[in-house]
């Protein structure tokens, strides 16, 4: 298949998020969609995962695979986002837009709950103090992006990450640091380390909310962020933004894209849009030929 060819002719239809569309232009992004899993496999063929990665994104997909959409209003989401304790919400690394909903989440809790503690993923735990400083207005943005190690420890946009600490710090929510990036451990000795940090931080702020913004696999799946808290029988919601089967029965379904803002996936899940599946698969293809220093032109499906 000639995906150059292919992109070209839905150039249009990808772009524009607000249009109403039909069958035939669904079809035709989610086969692109397809053509975007191939290569995307092949270049991460270049780099060697755990095994633990690769269970832990299998069981994601696999968990959301198996969720139905259904439309909800805003004020449906927000609602029972106010009643959660707490709400893992799921980063798309190489999406702006996943942290555009970031912001957006948490000037709405900011301004809606009694209180909220931020957990984040993408700063080392030991740079809490760092973080502290800033929130207190002692350290620039740029001061702070050095004396974190953001390029280096992290490497993602800066530009869209550190708008998550603006909003903190001018919506004034405590933000936690609970990552240890310079020596990780696989996923799932993450995951309970992050819920037994969670906890005491509850411990010291009960009546606060916690929202945690880590990596999409850490939210949804076996023994995964949302399971563990939920087991813990805390009222805990999680939000995602790759959910593809859900985003194309929900697009099949309304042909109208403006619909699928937010999506209820599931009892206390939700899917919160940033952008359509051959965008999202598209930046992370362009993330992997970046870091290989690969030409935007060079395909690898046929």
């Amino acid at each position: 298949m000639n995906i150059k060819l292919l992109l070209a002719s839905i150039t249009i239809i990808s772009s524009l998020f607000s249009q109403k569309t039909n069958l035939k232009q669904i079809n035709n992004n989610e086969l692109y969609s397809k053509s975007l899993h191939c290569e995307l496999g092949e270049l991460k063929a270049s780099f060697t995962a755990s095994k633990s990665f690769d269970k832990y994104e299998a069981e994601y997909l696999s968990y959301v695979s198996q969720l139905s959409p259904k439309f909800i209003s805003e004020n449906s989401f927000l609602d029972d986002l106010k009643q959660a304790d707490v709400i893992v919400m799921a980063d798309n690394h190489v999406s702006y837009g996943s942290q555009s909903n970031s912001v957006e989440i948490i000037k709405k809790l900011a301004k809606n709950s009694n209180g909220l503690n931020l957990v984040i993923e993408w700063i080392d735990t030991s740079f809490q103090a760092v973080v502290n400083q800033y929130l207190r207005d002692q350290l620039s943005l740029n001061e702070l992006k050095e004396k974190i190690q953001f390029d280096k420890l992290w490497a993602f946009s800066w530009d869209s990450y550190k708008r998550v600490l603006q909003t903190a710090k001018e919506n004034k929510v405590a933000v936690y640091l609970v990552e240890n990036l310079k020596n990780t451990k696989n996923l799932v000795v993450r995951d309970q380390h992050i819920f037994d940090s969670v906890l005491k931080i509850q411990s010291l702020n009960k009546s606060k909310k916690i929202l945690i913004i880590y990596g999409t696999y850490h939210s949804l799946g076996l023994n995964h962020l949302f399971e563990r808290f939920k087991k813990n029988k805390q009222k805990t919601v999680s939000i995602v933004s790759q959910a593809e089967n859900a985003y194309w029965i929900a697009l099949k379904t309304s042909l109208d894209s403006d619909r699928l803002h937010q999506l209820q996936l599931s009892k206390d899940i939700y899917y919160l849009h940033d952008s359509a599946p051959q965008d999202q698969l598209y930046d992370e293809r362009m993330y992997y030929l970046n870091l290989l220093d690969m030409d935007e032109d060079e395909y690898l499906c046929e």
